[in-house]
């Protein structure tokens, strides 16, 4: 089943207030999905907005997982499925893996030729591959553009790099009401809650950076989902294989392989980044998580870079 979100005003979900056991917020959130809280020491699920930035009229967007949870509330082991390791057989003499599923992940978003750090990236292709650990085989696909707020209309720079034309983004939805429809995907797979899963990513910037930015010009919270650790191909091929990081062609031209489709398509990039990961997998990396927001956080203050 591949989950697609084409740019038609028709496929896109409904925003809703969300009202249940007596709660009543401004929340984004999708039809026939059940409310799941992870937090049993907040059966209430207040919230703590402290750590977030001051935005009066933030959306809450809970969703599958409350995105108000801070890091340290969230130690993501709670989402490790009882027993996986004990009950996992070994296919192929391999070991098995610490989740059951990673989601294959590379945003595209709105660029000009030669800004830096400062410049207001708006996502404007969000891809995600789920792969079944036992197997690195890609088992269901969600993918949807999105309509950027703060620049619409993209620069020639951008549409030449992505190759999104502005008749699609035009069509799109925007970043809240594609991520409704992400939380749905994610409902649909059980995933974060019943069956484990971590991100997957070409370096620490779609969920350090892109995902920042978004959400602070989005005015939501992080969604939770976001706040834990996540695996980093490119720092775990380096690391593996003894070598200096390597670009997604760069680890291609490693086995052999040549990149397919178009660099900087998003969906392609992600497909691309799956493909070094299975030949990985093939080679007996174990895909543990490498990156940690808190640690790129303090790690980005360290060196005096704006967060």
């Amino acid at each position: 089943m591949n989950y697609m979100i084409h740019p038609q005003p028709q496929s896109l979900g409904s925003i809703i207030t969300y009202e249940n056991d007596g709660r009543s917020s401004n929340t984004f959130n999708t039809p026939n999905i059940p409310y799941i809280p992870n937090n049993p020491n907040n059966p209430n699920n207040e919230r703590d907005n402290s750590n977030e930035h001051d935005n009066s009229n933030k959306l809450n967007m809970p969703g599958i997982l409350d995105a108000s949870l801070t890091p340290e509330q969230l130690d993501y082991s709670q989402f490790l499925f009882k027993g996986f390791r004990e009950l996992s057989v070994i296919k192929n003499g391999r070991k098995p893996q610490p989740f059951q599923y990673y989601l294959c992940f590379d945003v595209e978003a709105t660029c000009e030729a030669g800004t830096g750090f400062d410049f207001k990236h708006e996502i404007i292709e969000f891809p995600m591959l789920l792969i079944d650990s036992s197997t690195f085989e890609i088992v269901d696909v969600f993918h949807s553009y999105v309509k950027p707020s703060v620049n619409p209309i993209l620069s020639d720079f951008c549409i030449k790099l992505t190759g999104i034309p502005q008749t699609t983004i035009n069509t799109s939805p925007s970043f809240p009401e594609m991520l409704c429809k992400f939380q749905e995907f994610l409902h649909s797979h059980q995933l974060f809650y019943k069956n484990s899963c971590a991100f997957m990513t070409d370096g620490p910037w779609d969920i350090r950076d892109f995902i920042r930015k978004q959400c602070f010009i989005s005015k939501i919270s992080r969604p939770s989902y976001f706040t834990l650790p996540w695996v980093d191909v490119r720092q775990l091929f380096a690391s593996f294989y003894r070598i200096e990081k390597l670009n997604i062609s760069g680890m291609l031209a490693k086995y052999g392989l040549k990149f397919e489709g178009r660099e900087h398509s998003g969906i392609d990039d992600a497909k691309n980044l799956s493909i070094i990961a299975k030949r990985m997998w093939e080679d007996g990396v174990i895909f543990k998580t490498n990156r940690n927001l808190n640690w790129e956080i303090k790690k980005k203050k360290g060196n005096g870079k704006k967060f």
